[in-house]
This record gives C-alpha cells, structure tokens and sequence, in this order.
C-alpha cells in the first residue's frame, strides 16, 4: 500500500499508509468542540489525527483497505482495517461497558492497541469471510 495525503485543518496535509489504519470514525461530540475544521478521526499504529476529509472521503481514498463496518458500544460507526485485527477477546465484566460484544486487538500483549465493538465472535466471522479475510483472530 502507498502512502496518500489527507487534508488537515488549517491547509496542511498529512501522509498515512493504509497498512497503519486501525480505525476510521467520525469524531465524538467533544473532539468536534476542540477542532470546529476537523471532520473524522484516524487512528492508526502509532499516530491519531482529526482530518477535514469525512469518513466516506477516507473510504474512497483508502479503497485498498478492507474495512469491516462495526459499532461501538456507544453506537458510532467504527470502520475497522480488518486486516490488522490479530486477536479477539471477551469483553471484561468489570472493565468495558455493557454492550461491548468484543475487545479486537492489533499486536501481541497486553499493551496492544484495542477497539472496543459491540459484535461477538460469530458477527466477526461472517464480516470477515465477507470481506474475503482469515478468520484466525477468532479462533
């Protein structure tokens, strides 16, 4: 995947790989209070930024990344680079909101990057099989 630019507030222009996204989303109610020109957040590897770009802008620009469509236990959409998923766990009774169905992981350990969804482990399959991607996370 090559890098491509996305428009940031303020004119400036930022380069992001596909392979780095994690998740793409509109922002939260606060996020859109602290930045009035930013209009999606993409969080990737090692990096988070507030793009002018929309969500549906990003989609069509990352069309080489497979993205799984899934809610999170708030009920925003969450657009998922299913590809870099590396594990799937239960959600935490103590820890994560009632309607978290999954915690989805990127990398190994316990400080790997996590997302938070409301679909289980069978919704994940067939999402997953859908987009033409290993299953493995789910085993």
């Amino acid at each position: 995947m090559s890098n491509k630019s996305v428009k940031m507030p303020n004119g400036g222009d930022e380069k992001i790989n596909g392979a780095s996204i994690f998740v793409i989303r509109e922002l939260g109610e606060i996020e859109k209070e602290e930045s009035r020109t930013s209009n999606s957040c993409i969080w990737g590897s090692s990096y988070r930024v507030y793009p002018t770009e929309t969500v549906s802008d990003l989609i069509s620009k990352f069309d080489d990344v497979k993205f799984a469509e899934l809610t999170a236990p708030g009920g925003m959409l969450l657009l998922v680079n299913a590809a870099e998923v590396t594990d799937r766990d239960e959600r935490s009774n103590l820890l994560d909101h009632e309607n978290t169905g999954s915690v989805l992981c990127f990398g190994a350990g316990r400080l790997a990057p996590r997302v938070r969804v409301r679909e289980k482990s069978d919704d994940l399959r067939v999402i997953w099989t859908k987009l033409g991607i290993p299953t493995d996370p789910f085993d």
